[in-house]
């Protein structure tokens, strides 16, 4: 049996990381839709999505988090927020963060494009998805999510 190439496990790693990333999502609307918060119209609405995004993928130990907290920062969460998602002061997020999320407004000040996750920049085939990881994100998996 043949080991995987580097790029088979950079394009699977990628393809992992997509279908994390919408099952976040998706995961996030839900519990705040359960909460009252379903049209997110209002930018606080924005905010609290990101920020519970933000708690998620801090919950499931996701090693960089600065995708995320940009995010959060850009729909208008203070650092006290960001800090509080998860679970520090606001000074250690601010000093852990603040440069990552300066980035990301000046790329989307000047329309560059950025990565949206540290992961996609290990992806050589330019984010194309293989047909089972499409067929995956395009199936709303909420309906077999367990919230007993």
């Amino acid at each position: 049996m043949d080991k995987p190439s580097d790029e088979q496990i950079a394009k699977v790693a990628s393809e992992l990381n997509l279908i994390f990333v919408a099952q976040c999502d998706r995961l996030a609307r839900a519990l705040l839709s359960e909460s009252g918060a379903a049209d997110f119209a209002s930018p606080e609405q924005v905010s609290e999505l990101e920020l519970t995004k933000l708690r998620i993928r801090h919950r499931a130990n996701v090693a960089d988090l600065s995708a995320a907290v940009a995010a959060a920062r850009i729909a208008g969460a203070t650092w006290a927020q960001v800090g509080q998602a998860v679970g520090s002061s606001r000074q250690a997020a601010f000093e852990r963060w603040n440069k990552a999320v300066k980035a990301y407004e000046n790329a989307t000040r000047e329309g560059d494009q950025i990565a949206e996750d540290v992961l996609d920049k290990y992806d050589p085939f330019g984010m194309k998805l293989s047909p089972t990881v499409a067929q995956f994100l395009s199936v709303d998996r909420d309906s077999a999510v367990d919230r007993d």
